[in-house]
């Protein structure tokens, strides 16, 4: 028996480095060529500019989403007031009922 690992115990563990090391190569190229495809731009360099149908249906859109948090913010209000008058009138059904 020699004292020496044999060239089969440090074989494979070479190989299993190298493989390693070359899929992580592989992987970084692919995250820079999938970079590289987001960054892209239209063949006359312009950004696309939105359709006048969609610019009214957005505008539209806009306004409807205004009215409805408009009448949202008028709906708490009368809740408010609700619930204000309510607790008037339970203060006053107290004071009324230690009077008597």
């Amino acid at each position: 028996m020699s004292a020496r690992p044999s060239s089969t115990a440090t074989g494979p563990t070479r190989r299993h480095a190298r493989h390693a090391a070359l899929l992580t190569g592989v992987s970084v190229m692919a995250l820079f060529l999938a970079n590289a495809a987001v960054m892209a731009r239209p063949l006359g360099g312009q950004a696309p500019t939105p359709s006048a149908a969609a610019m009214a249906a957005s505008q539209s859109a806009a306004q409807e989403a205004a009215a409805v948090a408009q009448q949202s913010q008028d709906a708490l209000a009368r809740a408010t007031r609700a619930i204000q008058a309510m607790q008037a009138v339970q203060d006053a059904a107290r004071l009324a009922a230690q009077a008597s």
